[in-house]
C-alpha cells in the first residue's frame, strides 16, 4: 500500500471537519469535484463555504467581534474598553483579507471546524496572511511548505520523497532553516508514520572544510542550522548532501552520508532558488504517481493549494489536513468541534 492510500486510511479512521472556502470562485468545478471525492473516500467532513452560508449562519459579526477581542483592539477591548472603536479597527484590518478565508479560519479558531484547505484561486500570500492573523504559528515551528511525491509502482530509486521549503521562505537564515527542518520532519512523520532521513541539499556531502565555510555564506548557514539541530537533540538522521548521495545508497556509502540502507526521503532546500526547481523537476520527470503540496507550521491545519492542483490533488490535501488535525489533538486534550456548521456539510 502506497503513501496516499495509507494517508487516506488514517484519515478515514477519524475524519475531521475541513472547510473549503473557494466554492464561489470555482468556475471550472475543480473544488466541487474535490469535495465529491472527499465524500466518496470518507477522509473528512467537507464544508464548501459560500457567501450564502456565511450570511445564513449569522456568525460573521460574532467572528469579527471575537477576532477584535482576541487582538485587544481598542484600549483593552477584551476587558471592557472602547468596543465600537475596536470593532472599527478590526473591520479595517479584515477589509484586506479574503472574506471567505477569514470566516473559514475563524471557524477553526472558534471550534466549528478542524482545518481549512484553500489557495487554488486565492493567492498564497492572502492565505498565509489570514492564517497568521487568525490562527498563528505553532510554537517551535515555522510556516513553510512541503511537497510529497509518490512515484508509480516499480520505480527504482524510492517509494516516496518529500521536499521543503518551496514558497514560504525564500532565503531563510540559519535559525529559520533549522525550524524548517524540524517542522518538515514532524509533518513527514505525522503523515507517513515513518521517521524521515533528512538531506539538506548542497554541492557538498558531509562537513565542509573551514575555508569553504568562510568563503560561502550558504554553507555557513547550513552548518549553523545543523549545530542548532544537534543541540535540539532530535532523533532523525541528517546530513548536508549532494543529490546523488541523498538518493543513491552506493554513492552515500562512498561519500560518507548516512543514507546507506535506504535513500534520504526528506530533502530540505536551503533556499527557494534550489528547492523550487528541484520539486518542479521531480514532479515532471517522474511520470505517473501522485503528488501533494501542503503548508505547515500553523497552530491548526491551514493548507495552501497550488493554482494547478487537480481535484485528486486537492482531495489528497484534504486527507492530509484531516490527519494533521488528528495529530494536533494527540499533543493535548482533544478539542470538541461544535456541530453548528455541520448542516452545511457538502
Amino acid at each position: 500500500m502506497g503513501f496516499f492510500e495509507r494517508l487516506k486510511d488514517k484519515a478515514r479512521k477519524d475524519p475531521r471537519v475541513v472547510v473549503l472556502p473557494e466554492v464561489a470562485l470555482d468556475k471550472d468545478g475543480v473544488i466541487r469535484e474535490a469535495i465529491r471525492r472527499v465524500k466518496d473516500e470518507g477522509t473528512a467532513i467537507p464544508i464548501g463555504l459560500t457567501p450564502e452560508i456565511i450570511a445564513d449562519s449569522g456568525k460573521r459579526d460574532a467572528f469579527v467581534e471575537a477576532y477584535a477581542s482576541r487582538k485587544g483592539y481598542g484600549d483593552g477591548l477584551a476587558g471592557g474598553g472602547d468596543k465600537s472603536r475596536g470593532l472599527k479597527i478590526a473591520e479595517r484590518v479584515l477589509k484586506r483579507l479574503p472574506a471567505e478565508v477569514f470566516f473559514a479560519d475563524m471557524m477553526v479558531e472558534m471550534g466549528y471546524a478542524d482545518g481549512v484547505v484553500a489557495g487554488r484561486y486565492i493567492t498564497s500570500a492572502d492565505i498565509a496572511m489570514t492564517a497568521k492573523l487568525v490562527v498563528g504559528e505553532q510554537e517551535g515551528q515555522i510556516i513553510s511548505s512541503i511537497f510529497f511525491r509518490q512515484p508509480p509502482d516499480g520505480y527504482p530509486l524510492f517509494d516516496l520523497i518529500a521536499i521543503a521549503d518551496m514558497v514560504a521562505n525564500q532565503n531563510p537564515n540559519a535559525e529559520e532553516l533549522y525550524k524548517i527542518i524540524v517542522t518538515s520532519a514532524t509533518t513527514f512523520e505525522d503523515l507517513t508514520g515513518i521517521a524521515p532521513r533528512i538531506a539538506i541539499l548542497s554541492y557538498i556531502t558531509g562537513k565542509p572544510q573551514a575555508v569553504q565555510i568562510t568563503r560561502d555564506p550558504e554553507l555557513a548557514k547550513i552548518e549553523a542550522a545543523l549545530e542548532l539541530y544537534a543541540r535540539g537533540g532530535h532523533k532523525w538522521p541528517i546530513c548536508q548532501a549532494q543529490m546523488d548521495a541523498a538518493l543513491d545508497t552506493g554513492v552515500a556509502k562512498r561519500k560518507g552520508a548516512p543514507f546507506t540502507d535506504r535513500p534520504a526521503d526528506l530533502l530540505i532546500g536551503p533556499s527557494l532558488m534550489l528547492a523550487n526547481p528541484m520539486y518542479k523537476a521531480l514532479e515532471r520527470l517522474i511520470l505517473g504517481g501522485q503528488s501533494m503540496f501542503i503548508t505547515q507550521g500553523f497552530r491548526r491545519p491551514i493548507m495552501d493549494l497550488s493554482r494547478g492542483d487537480s481535484a485528486a490533488n486537492i482531495a489528497n490535501v484534504v486527507a492530509a489536513c484531516s490527519v494533521r488535525a488528528q495529530m494536533a489533538d494527540q499533543t493535548g486534550e482533544r478539542r470538541k468541534t461544535d456541530t453548528f456548521f455541520l448542516k452545511y456539510a457538502s
